[in-house]
């Protein structure tokens, strides 16, 4: 993906790091792997060290949000 170092990761989406990856590699990737990049970048940003599977609350309830959102921009005002 480009990066050559952990710290690059920093302040980064999370999302859009998965995102890259799946395009990067022709294949839609485990969601837990948003789960990972949501782990790191909250490290990287400062936070306590936490294990991936800590943020997979977080990652449904980010992907329902999106979801949500997207059905009321196609509906329009």
């Amino acid at each position: 993906m480009g990066f050559a170092e952990p710290g690059e990761l920093a302040g980064l989406d999370p999302q859009v790091l998965y995102l890259r990856l799946c395009e990067v590699t022709g294949k839609r990737q485990d969601p837990c792997v948003l789960d990972l990049f949501m782990s790191v970048v909250s490290f990287l940003n400062g936070e306590e060290p936490k294990p991936w599977w800590h943020f997979t609350a977080a990652r449904k309830e980010l992907l329902k949000k999106r979801q949500l959102q997207g059905e009321n921009d196609e509906k329009g005002p």
